[in-house]
């Protein structure tokens, strides 16, 4: 007679109201696979794995596009922010099972670090790359804050940046996140940097001037930018931004 594995009764939980009951298993049950000594949860046929990733029934693959599913989950992000977006939310959204959401992104946390890659990737990442390498250096950075703006101005729902939300959202609660938060910001200072040295070098932009201060004036310029659009999406305000962050970099005219 095979012997029961062990268990420990919970009477609640903040995910689960209902009593649930928590398995130490050795073997495989019911065609799931699960390894040496895993916790996991089992409700009905579902189970949860904590920190770790569940396996999937044995013979079975996954049967969605993730793609579709990240970006269906960034929508919903985009649109109620990190915190107020629950996994019901997402399995509704994306039309994944709260098992397959676990076993393919480990939590809401996980989905949300792809999610917020992904779309820096599509965005950010290429607007930096593309204007750096089209465009002279004082030009470059004209372009990228007037793309900014009207990215802003063309959002009709006024999401704002998922980046800048991220930053407002994020707390010290979850430091890898502020520290990814922060690393975008560097890159994009890094990108004002560049710029403004090779166009102090051609005396495209005001060699006078600390080339480091202006960057991060420029940082500073641009986040608030995001935040104001999502707030007061009003033409007038959000291009009116522009005018005097880039006569910053305007070269000293000789007397």
């Amino acid at each position: 007679m095979t012997r029961p594995p062990p268990r420990l009764t919970v009477r609640s939980s903040p995910l689960f109201p209902k009593q649930i009951t928590l398995f130490q298993s050795r073997t495989a049950q019911k065609g799931l696979i699960v390894s040496t000594d895993t916790l996991y949860l089992r409700i009905d046929r579902y189970s949860i794995v904590g920190q770790q990733r569940q396996a999937l029934p044995m013979g079975r693959h996954k049967q969605f596009d993730e793609g579709e599913v990240l970006d269906a989950a960034a929508e919903l992000f985009w649109a109620k922010g990190y915190g107020a977006t629950s996994t019901r939310d997402l399995t509704r959204e994306t039309g994944l099972s709260i098992t397959s959401l676990y076993h393919t992104f480990s939590d809401k946390r996980g989905l949300y670090l792809q999610v917020l890659n992904r779309y820096l990737d599509r965005t950010l990442h290429e607007r930096l790359n593309r204007v750096e390498a089209k465009f002279s250096p004082r030009k470059a950075i004209a372009v990228f804050f007037k793309e900014m703006a009207a990215t802003s101005l063309a959002d009709e729902q006024h999401r704002g940046c998922m980046l800048v939300n991220t930053a407002i959202e994020a707390t010290s609660a979850d430091a890898e996140l502020q520290q990814m938060v922060a690393e975008e910001t560097r890159l994009i200072e890094s990108f004002f940097l560049r710029c403004i040295r090779a166009g102090q070098a051609t005396k495209e932009i005001d060699d006078a001037k600390d080339a480091k201060d202006l960057a991060r004036a420029l940082l500073a310029v641009l986040m608030g930018l995001r935040v104001l659009a999502r707030i007061r999406p009003e033409k007038s305000l959000i291009e009116g931004l522009i005018g005097p962050a880039l006569s910053m970099l305007e070269p000293a005219h000789p007397n």
